[in-house]
């Protein structure tokens, strides 16, 4: 029997009965088979599909831009990454964008139901706060908004109830960061499906480049950047340049209006089953 996986799992199992690991050619960097205990089967593309048509949204409440206590001519950037991605360093890179935009805020929801039932919250918050501060980034305190925390620059919203809710939160932003070096796959999808601007960085292993994998489907390549210094700069482009963000806006829902190939789950289910037929062989 032959035993396989794939990127569920985000590294190697280490499993010696675990034949292979199943990927694709969009998110695995040339060196990628010596960072695999399993043989690398890879797919065409980002090697991953989702189907959100399996369990559709409710009716939310509606969120808008007052309701957070955002200006309208406010830029605000916007992350869907889980708390356990947002690491340190993120955090000093979103700072520096932040720093650098002035009248610019950062909507997070970071709590999402499919990685914990149980977050350090306070924790959390208490550190982002703390890091905005010392970047000079202006923080006033005020009640709690969606029992979440909110500051004039600095919004951390609790758990959005399903996907629905969280594109009304998208739909009120105007540029997404991703994360790194953990990069969004499903969070990723979201700010796409809204035609939303998304700025990721690509590493050399597949977490690091799951993002950047939905963006060379779609072939945007210039969203994609390899360093701390390009993904600011770029997130600092699109927040000064209205033209810029229309832009990528229009080419992002061009792209994704055809079914690209990470949602089209018939096709992927296709390719699937012929690179079971390979390995069987």
């Amino acid at each position: 029997r032959v035993q396989a996986t794939y990127f569920a799992s985000p590294v190697t199992t280490g499993i010696r009965h675990i034949d292979y690991y199943i990927s694709g050619t969009a998110t695995e960097p040339p060196e990628a088979p010596t960072q695999y205990r399993e043989r690398l089967a890879l797919l065409e593309g980002a090697g991953f599909c989702f189907n959100y048509t399996i369990i559709p949204d409710k009716l939310q409440p509606q969120i808008t831009r007052n309701k957070l206590g955002i200006s309208e001519t406010a830029i605000a950037f916007i992350s869907g990454a889980n708390l356990f991605k947002i690491i340190p360093e993120i955090r000093e890179t979103w700072a520096k964008i932040l720093a650098a935009v002035p009248d610019s805020v950062l909507i997070l929801y970071p709590f999402g139901s499919t990685w914990s039932s149980n977050y350090p919250k306070p924790a959390f918050i208490n550190r982002m706060t703390a890091l905005f501060e010392r970047y000079g980034i202006s923080r006033d305190p005020v009640p709690p908004l969606l029992r979440g925390v909110r500051g004039d620059r600095l919004i951390i919203l609790d758990r959005l109830a399903d996907r629905s809710q969280v594109k009304q939160v998208l739909n009120l932003a105007d540029i997404y960061l991703d994360s790194y070096p953990y990069a969004g796959a499903n969070s990723t999808v979201d700010p796409l499906e809204v035609g939303l601007p998304t700025v990721v960085r690509e590493g050399n292993s597949l977490r690091s480049r799951q993002g950047a994998a939905l963006l060379r489907e779609l072939e945007l390549f210039d969203l994609i950047t390899n360093t701390e210094t390009d993904y600011i700069q770029l997130s600092i482009r699109l927040a000064k340049d209205a033209n810029l963000r229309h832009h990528w806006q229009q080419k992002i829902q061009q792209k994704m209006q055809p079914h690209p190939g990470f949602l089209d789950s018939r096709a992927y289910g296709k390719k699937m089953a012929a690179m079971f037929s390979r390995l069987l062989t």
